[in-house]
């Protein structure tokens, strides 16, 4: 790992988070940091490799990049991603600033006086509507402060109301980030070298910077089988782009497929969520590619998952039982998600119960065990460390200290979970469509808890859990995975992504401030209304139902372990997390005792959510196509069409870079915003 990796990697990550916000509010060009395959970051990624590293080589070999280095800046700038989205700028500020604006519109919420229960760190202005500061310090915010070719110096932001939230704030994402990067330590070794897992993402990121010290460029790129996956994705994106560029180019190339008529005879089918994907699949050839290199049962568990869901939501409304469900208070399918996250995690616990005791024994000072990392005992630590400094912060504002525990823990729970699953199947986008505040309130009771716990839970939940698709852990988890194959070690890539998270996190806010208080924030709804409303949500029902039986003060003056001494566990809560949990647990023992079993436990993790609605046919195309390619050519004719499955993957992303160059000559001219 060299200087000039680590500072490339930092400064990766700070164009990354400042562009992005950039991009939202000014550029409005197809430049795509989400998910935990960013297309816009392996996009460049390519263009470094074929277009700069064989001119480096040329003038010098010795200049080029190498796959250490390459390694280290894919990780770092993977920080930048995290931070840009749901991490902190796709969402943060309006979280804490929303409210005090959504509070003058909504009666309920100043007829029961709700922001008198918020902690003041938590909201700008300490939670308070001032009508002095409000045009400038949320109007302007909104609707942008700069006026033509006289844009807001950054002297001119209203950084005072700030101040106290996003020191409050950032130091939490800060502090469960670094916990987020030591638990990828911890298991690392576990998962890479004991259990063996296939990192698909990490295994095509690694082909495509594997350099050969004799030649410019790697041996995947002397392999004419990835030629002609590239080129025909390539072609075929280029082509439609085409289409869509100018309406009377005569060709397309559709990848939709229409079965609406068929679908149309089922009408049942329009009471679940298949009914939004199951008339027109569409084959997304990236997750179609990244199936080609699972297991058949992690393959088929997969898309199973998508009609399972559906059918028992089906099965369930003809008997007359309730299928509701809610983003973030949850329901049946979301505590039986839960469940499965729980079962997943002892079955992970149970599985590597030998390293893990040693890397507690190493915590602890008790000897050096022969198969744990010899950083991972301080990485636990840290971990532990900075997760009881959030859970300290959370009470000091208010929160019981039992829930802080348990919100930080469900927390850590869902990030290690996610990461397993994105190492184990290669999934690059994954909602877990569960929260800690549902999970908090199945368990106690939404009116045991109080109108302030709630809040902080809502808050808790809605900054850290939104979108676990562009978590941080899974990013460093496939890191770590490409840093071994190259031979980087785990601990010295860890510094890194700490510096360019940290280093991200200012660049951002700083930026991304000065950006919305200059042309407006994205006008985007659900984050600039749904999800502030969401954090109060629980606080507004709680507030009826408490005034209206008269214990409001009662509730309120409950003691911390005084309260669970009135909890009220939800019945549906604990029967679907119950089916969950052993869904999982009966589901990994078949899979372990029978080499028939073809479900993989992820199905019922994943099942229910958006994504695999989006994904489950590209999938099951990619499955059928392995299957076919194993019987009919075998092991041998596998192997020889993997290059093809990682071209197709790299001219996928490579479509997007052209994308994005066409949109912004575009933008600059003509200057018209969003033209792609």
């Amino acid at each position: 790992m060299t200087f000039r990796a680590v500072v490339l990697g930092l400064v990766a990550a700070v164009v990354i988070v400042c562009s992005s916000v950039v991009n939202k509010t000014l550029w409005h060009l197809p430049l795509d940091y989400g998910t935990h395959l960013p297309l816009a970051v392996y996009g460049f990624l390519l263009v470094g490799i074929l277009c700069v590293n064989p001119v480096l080589y040329a003038i010098r070999s010795t200049w080029r990049l190498g796959s250490r280095e390459l390694a280290v800046i894919l990780a770092t700038a993977m920080s930048g991603c995290h931070i840009a989205g749901t991490g902190l700028m796709a969402q943060v500020p309006q979280l804490l600033s929303m409210p005090l604006q959504i509070n003058q519109t909504t009666p309920a919420w100043r007829r029961y006086n709700l922001l008198s229960y918020v902690p003041p760190a938590m909201l700008v202005n300490n939670a308070t509507y001032d009508p002095a500061r409000e045009s400038r310090m949320i109007d302007g915010m909104l609707n942008g402060l700069g006026r033509g070719d006289h844009p807001v110096s950054l002297w001119e932001v209203p950084w005072k109301p700030w101040v106290t939230p996003l020191s409050y704030w950032l130091s939490i994402i800060a502090l469960m980030g670094i916990a987020s990067i030591c638990l990828a330590l911890i298991v690392h070794r576990q998962w890479a070298i004991h259990e063996r897992l296939r990192y698909p993402i990490a295994e095509f990121a690694s082909s495509l910077i594997r350099q050969d010290p004799d030649r410019s460029l790697g041996p995947v790129y002397h392999d004419k089988m990835f030629w002609w996956g590239f080129l025909v994705l390539l072609t075929v994106n280029v082509v439609n782009y085409l289409n869509a560029w100018f309406p009377y180019f005569p060709v397309a190339i559709p990848f939709q497929l229409d079965f609406t008529p068929l679908v149309g005879r089922w009408p049942s089918l329009g009471n679940t969520f298949m009914h939004y994907f199951l008339p027109t699949p569409t084959i997304i050839p990236t997750a179609m590619a990244f199936a080609y290199f699972l297991s058949f049962d992690t393959g088929f568990s997969l898309w199973f998952s998508y009609l399972a869901q559906g059918f028992t939501r089906l099965g369930l409304m003809a008997v007359g039982v309730s299928v509701s469900t809610n983003y973030i208070l949850g329901g049946w399918d979301a505590y039986a998600r839960f469940g499965g996250f729980v079962g997943l995690a002892v079955i992970l616990l149970y599985m590597g119960r030998r390293y893990y005791g040693q890397v507690v024994r190493m915590a602890l000072g008790l000897g050096r065990g022969a198969e744990a990392d010899p950083s991972a005992g301080w990485a636990l630590r840290i971990a532990v460390a900075t997760s009881s400094i959030v859970v300290v912060m959370l009470t000091i504002q208010g929160l019981d200290w039992p829930l802080a525990v348990m919100a930080v823990m469900t927390v850590l729970v869902l990030f290690v979970v996610v990461s397993r699953i994105s190492a184990e199947t290669g999934l690059f986008a994954m909602e877990a469509r569960w929260m800690p505040i549902g999970v908090v309130i199945g368990l106690m009771g939404r009116d045991v808890l109080g109108l302030k716990n709630l809040f902080i839970l809502g808050m808790i939940s809605m900054v850290l859990c939104t979108s676990t698709s562009e978590s941080l852990m899974p990013h460093v988890v496939n890191a770590m995975k490409i840093a071994q194959t190259v031979g980087v070690k785990a601990r010295s890539l860890s510094r890194s992504v700490v510096g360019g998270l940290l280093l991200a996190m200012l660049a951002g806010i700083v930026v991304g401030l000065w950006a919305y208080y200059n042309y407006g924030l994205p006008r985007d709804d659900w984050v600039n209304n749904n999800l502030p409303r969401r954090a109060f949500q629980a606080p507004e029902q709680s507030a009826v139902s408490l005034t209206l039986a008269g214990q409001m003060g009662t509730v309120e003056s409950y003691r911390p372990l005084e309260r669970f001494s009135h909890i009220k566990p939800s019945p549906r809560f604990t029967a679907w997390t119950l089916i969950g949990l052993a869904a999982v647990l009966l589901v990994s023992a078949a899979r372990l005792r029978f080499s028939w079993w073809p479900l993989h436990p992820v199905f019922v993790v994943v099942w229910g959510s958006w994504t695999m609605g989006v994904y489950a046919f590209s999938i099951l195309v990619g499955w059928a196509i392995k299957g076919l390619v194993t019987h009919f050519g075998g092991a041998i004719l596998y192997r020889r069409l993997q290059p093809f499955m990682i071209g197709l993957i790299a001219g996928d992303v490579s479509s997007s870079v052209i994308k994005l160059i066409v949109g912004a000559v575009s933008y600059v001219v003509t200057g018209l915003r969003g033209a792609t």
